[in-house]
């Protein structure tokens, strides 16, 4: 059995209105996001609103 649950399983669970599930999304993929933003945003300040 897998100890961490897939991103699909987690997006179906927080469709479903779990927290915890949305919450593991968030922290899970925040990093990319905000390294995303980056690139696009004109400061660090701006990069962290967008993610």
């Amino acid at each position: 059995m897998q100890s961490e649950l897939s991103d699909i399983a987690l997006i179906e669970q927080a469709l479903a209105g779990n927290q915890s599930a949305y919450t593991d999304l968030v922290k899970r993929h925040q990093r990319f996001v905000f390294t995303l933003a980056m690139r696009f945003a004109k400061s660090r300040e701006d990069a962290e609103e967008i993610a």
